[in-house]
């Protein structure tokens, strides 16, 4: 999403448990050009479940990534801002109640996410 493109290469490796269940991975996602994403997970170990996004100017940071309320944006020589969500939700009901509100107006598209990017996100 970041990127707006897909991966030119994909590297990855996992840990397979005695149940068949990927236990813990590992990816590196190529976009070409210095641009690229490191993911890590496991269901064994005690990881963090924080996102980071570094840039050229600076950086974003999301703590408990998963279920995020809050996210910060350090610009190189600026003040950090946080951005905090204090909205309550379970599961998709945001997602939800976006379809239903594009439904009652007649729309085919959200306005905050369009149709391509949807089927991006669900592609992989």
């Amino acid at each position: 999403m970041i990127f707006g493109t897909h991966p030119v290469r994909i590297h990855s490796a996992v840990q397979m448990g005695k149940t068949g269940v990927d236990e813990q991975f590992s990816l590196l996602l190529d976009y070409g050009v210095g641009r690229s994403a490191s993911l890590h997970g496991a269901i064994r170990l005690s990881m963090t479940n924080e996102a980071y996004i570094y840039g050229t100017e600076g950086m974003i940071h999301v703590p408990s990534f998963l279920n995020a309320r809050t996210a910060s944006l350090q610009v190189e020589g600026a003040e950090k801002e946080v951005f905090a969500d204090d909205r309550t939700s379970i599961g998709y009901a945001f997602e939800a109640q976006e379809v239903g509100e594009c439904l009652l107006r007649g729309d085919k598209e959200s306005s905050h996410i369009s149709l391509e990017e949807s089927w991006i996100l669900w592609a992989y």
